[in-house]
């Protein structure tokens, strides 16, 4: 792929009053084209100032010459610094990822300001709740505490284990040191940066990242019992006559059903994109991807409740072209939705605990009830995978089909 790259002074070739110009860095890319990124120096220089041949970009005549042409060679070099990332990873340069570099702020080797950057401005795909968000701006400062100035070259498999125990002996919000629920919900935030610095910037090696996730855990008590809906609520729930509800109960009535059959947040449904959406001519449809929580693959097997396929093709937007499969008016609030579900919920007599987060557990618990075999559940949930060895078993469709023809998911009836 041709890129070319260069600095240079007043692109526009507009005189004014007082005869200084800027300077910019002239990128072009095969495809999308050509882009002037403008850097920032002490002084513009005047045209006789310009020399335009780096390094000395800026002549000696001018007394910012120094700093002008250090700012000018640092802004190439971040630039050219993606590029190659971009072929080492054997994908495609875009302004996107040149414009992502520039506006970081800090050093990127520095795990500090890595995290501050991705908070600041998340991945496109990465759609978080505010909640969420605020678990990971509370890890930062934890780590702040801990070494404000962690280097990626510094983290292996001790060095995480220094950080769990770290956050384990912080005092909790009620108790003496943080719970074991909370230490793993902010260590867990620390992982998924930890995975993005590998598959997207290559800052530390994968094999790294899995060893970290295989040996150091966070040890959490079961939850209690309630925080899903038994195979029972489930059937009430669907049972609950559509002739006798508003046009946004059925509508919230069927997203939440969908939510337990793919084990998702209200979230993913709102971000599932279209190209992970798939039909297997044999046994239907199934969804992969990663969830944007932990950047971990899915698989879902749809094929596996009798009206999934039914509800996905019903709100699919019939704008072929969106990004997204659902079509963004079949969504609401997340507290009007939850508020839809809690009346929903009364109406079937169901008793437990009623939030769209329920629905994930619930379908986790369903999967495990109906006998899906441990690998696959892990699949279908988006998380991490090993056996006894600690080697992580593959899982792809023709393994899901074969795990979920052994299950016994007709006996749930939903």
């Amino acid at each position: 792929m041709g890129v070319s790259i260069k600095a240079v002074h007043n692109w526009r070739n507009v005189l004014n009053a007082n005869g200084r110009y800027p300077v910019h860095i002239y990128v072009y890319i095969d495809g999308p084209g050509e882009k002037y990124y403008p850097v920032k120096l002490p002084q513009k220089p005047s045209i006789a100032e310009w020399g335009g041949v780096g390094p000395a970009w800026v002549k000696p005549t001018s007394p910012y010459a120094f700093q002008s042409n250090k700012v000018i060679q640092n802004t190439i070099d971040k630039i050219t610094a993606v590029h190659k990332r971009m072929v080492d990873a054997n994908r495609k340069l875009a302004h996107y990822h040149i414009e992502k570099e520039l506006n970081f702020k800090g050093t990127r080797i520095v795990v500090n300001d890595y995290f501050k950057n991705y908070i600041d401005n998340p991945p496109e795909l990465v759609q978080l709740e505010e909640s969420t968000w605020e678990k990971y701006a509370s890890f930062l400062q934890h780590l702040n505490k801990f070494n404000p100035k962690l280097r990626f070259e510094e983290i292996d498999v001790e060095m995480a284990a220094r950080i769990r125990n770290y956050l384990a002996a912080q005092p909790g919000i009620k108790t003496k040191t943080m719970a074991p629920a909370s230490v793993k919900s902010l260590f867990d935030k620390f992982i998924v940066i930890l995975q993005h610095a590998a598959n997207e910037d290559k800052l530390i090696e994968k094999d790294v990242v899995d060893q970290i996730t295989r040996k150091v855990f966070v040890d959490v008590p079961d939850r209690e019992e309630g925080l899903h809906w038994d195979v029972i609520d489930v059937r009430n729930f669907k049972k609950l006559p559509e002739f006798a509800l508003q046009p946004s109960q059925v509508r919230d009535k069927k997203l939440f059903l969908l939510q337990i059959y793919g084990c998702w947040y209200y979230n993913d449904l709102f971000y599932m994109r279209r190209d992970d959406v798939h039909y297997d001519h044999e046994f239907g449809m199934y969804v992969t991807g990663r969830r944007s929580k932990n950047e971990v693959p899915r698989l879902i097997p749809l094929w596996s409740y009798p009206d999934a396929e039914g509800i996905m093709k019903e709100f699919e937007d019939a704008d072929k072209k969106s990004t997204f499969w659902f079509r963004r008016d079949a969504f609401v609030e997340s507290q009007t939705y939850n508020r839809n579900i809690k009346v929903l919920a009364e109406m079937a007599g169901v008793t437990r605990e009623v939030t769209a987060k329920i629905a994930r557990h619930t379908g986790m618990t369903l999967l495990s009830r109906v006998g899906l075999q441990y690998p696959a559940l892990k699949k279908a949930a988006g998380q991490k995978m090993k056996d006894v060895g600690g080697v992580y078993i593959k899982m792809g469709l023709r393994e899901m089909i074969d795990a979920t023809a052994l299950a016994g998911f007709e006996k749930l009836a939903i």
